[in-house]
């Protein structure tokens, strides 16, 4: 399949660019391949074809966020780096590789869960002063700053991701913008109420979003 997915596109034509971006970048396309390793197998064949177009390899990365393979989306990131010079959904899965990291080693010393998480918050906060305003990139930001909260007490991530989503939709009609907020908000309702927060509840699929 993957071969006919690729088999005879020129990518210096426009429009066969586009008829082979088109699977990686509609959800329905890639989710054709149901074996994981025939998506990597398809992604890196069209990176291979078209090594600098920014959607395969932010697609890679995010697939492998998805599937908690975290070593291979640290390659794959670092990679997509080098080839694209950054940006800011690849900021954006920086900082979630960061907290993903923190759920996935519980025998990782607070300090050192502490210190990626720091360096998490430093990403997105980067990324927003870089970039401007974004409400994927205000999720991370909260997703972070839940963990910070949740675990050591540190409220600055998210009361300033809450804040910037408020201000955002008083520019913004776009209704998903007040749902992020106010799930933000009720996880902090919880976090300060004294309920438990699993780390791989914070950090979920509804910052991979790769527009």
């Amino acid at each position: 399949m993957i071969d006919s997915l690729t088999r005879g596109l020129n990518p210096t034509l426009r429009i066969e660019l586009e008829t082979a971006i088109v699977p990686a970048a509609d959800e329905d396309g890639i989710s054709r391949l149901t074996d994981i390793e025939d998506q990597i197998a398809f992604f890196n064949k069209l990176i291979e074809m078209i090594p600098d177009h920014r959607t395969p390899r932010r697609r890679l990365v995010r697939l492998f966020l998805k599937n908690d393979k975290l070593a291979d989306a640290e390659h794959e990131l670092t990679t997509a780096e080098r080839a694209l010079g950054g940006g800011q959904v690849l900021a954006r899965y920086n900082a979630l590789l960061h907290l993903r990291r923190t759920g996935s080693l519980p025998n990782l010393e607070m300090s050192d869960r502490k210190a990626i998480l720091q360096d998490a918050e430093g990403i997105v906060r980067r990324s927003i002063s870089n970039h401007g305003p974004d409400i994927d990139t205000y999720r991370a930001l909260g997703d972070v700053g839940l963990a910070l909260a949740g675990r050591f007490s540190e409220f600055a991530a998210i009361d300033d991701a809450i804040t910037l989503l408020q201000e955002f939709e008083e520019r913004n009609t776009d209704p998903e913008i007040q749902k992020v907020r106010r799930s933000l908000q009720s996880q902090l309702r919880s976090i300060e109420n004294g309920i438990p927060q699993n780390d791989f509840e914070v950090g979920d699929d509804a910052a991979l979003i790769d527009l």
